[in-house]
């Protein structure tokens, strides 16, 4: 696995009666202002975790595997190709790492 974003998983458990999406905020709070939408399967690196919020980045549509994300000593803030932002931990499923 990755040695900034460690583990893996993909969006699940979305309700069946709702939207079918999961908002992408700009930090670890629902109030916090939404960045993106991602549907159920969408593979997401966890790259942070917070109070029931990862910090996550994702290709959309993709895999993740071209997102630039080497082995780091510290935490900066991502600033390679691919998306990021804070999604509900409860919505990714299928855990790796």
């Amino acid at each position: 696995m990755n040695g900034a974003c460690p583990g893996g998983g993909s969006i699940g458990n979305l309700n069946p009666d709702g939207d079918n999406f999961l908002s992408v905020r700009a930090a670890p709070s629902s109030s916090a202002k939404e960045k993106d939408r991602v549907g159920p399967d969408q593979a997401v690196w966890i790259c942070e975790e917070t109070s029931g919020w990862y910090g996550v980045v994702y290709q959309k549509n993709g895999d993740g595997a071209n997102c630039g994300l080497g082995y780091s000593e510290s935490r900066k803030p991502y600033a390679g190709s691919c998306s990021s932002g804070w999604i509900s931990s409860r919505f990714v499923v299928g855990l790796a790492g």
